[in-house]
């Protein structure tokens, strides 16, 4: 869902430092923001979450955006922007989840008779799971192709599919699914935030919340 609170140029201390955040950082920032926005003295911080695809055409057709998370570094990079500004928040492992009864050992066993889903390679959970795929040589047919990794764990959840490609970090805490195969760990990619206005305060809240996340992603400061 697209923010709509109004950002004037010179960043008004009582408007709202609006982030927008790649979906498989959806639980990171929800934890952090809150510490951020007291550090920052109370200015409230909005979060925007969706794809990075969807999040970069937002800021690129003019939605008023002041600090944007993106999956990987060519998401940044199609970024908008004159603030010269990215740091890397977190390393994004790929991994399939199935439903509990479906038995996985290797991409392999990921026959006709099984709906996969996996992010549209248009966006970067898709790109990694092609670099999988490609990496192991193995031949998948995809059933559905999701714009985010909360769409395809959605979908394995709900029971209508049996096995999805998402991140590490969007399988933690699965309720009706299992992580079946875990990819090669140089099967990776990079989230990163991109500053996009040149604010004093949006500066200070984007350094705030790129070691916040760091940290809750295990990265050093």
């Amino acid at each position: 869902m697209l923010i709509l609170s109004a950002i004037s140029a010179c960043g008004n201390d009582q408007d709202p430092i609006v982030v927008s955040v790649a979906s498989s950082q959806t639980d990171v920032f929800e934890t952090i923001a809150p510490a951020v926005e007291a550090s920052v003295g109370g200015r409230p911080i909005d979060l925007n979450f969706g794809g990075s695809t969807t999040l970069i055409n937002q800021v690129n057709t003019g939605a008023p955006v002041d600090i944007i998370i993106v999956a990987d570094q060519i998401a940044a990079d199609a970024v908008e922007t004159t603030v010269d500004d990215q740091v890397v928040v977190a390393d994004n492992h790929l991994v399939a989840i199935a439903a509990p009864d479906i038995m996985v050992d290797e991409l392999a066993d990921l026959d006709d008779e099984l709906i996969v889903v996996a992010c549209d390679p248009s966006v970067p959970c898709g790109r990694l799971t092609e670099v999988w795929f490609d990496q192991a040589q193995a031949t998948v047919e995809i059933d559905s192709l999701e714009q985010n990794v909360r769409q395809v764990r959605a979908r394995v959840e709900s029971g209508e599919a049996d096995v999805g490609f998402v991140y590490e970090a969007d399988a933690q805490d699965l309720e009706r699914a299992v992580v079946a195969l875990t990819a090669p760990p140089e099967v990776m990619s990079q989230s990163i935030a991109v500053r996009l206005t040149d604010d004093d305060a949006v500066a200070e809240a984007f350094t705030q919340l790129v070691a916040a996340a760091r940290s809750e992603n295990g990265l050093t400061p």
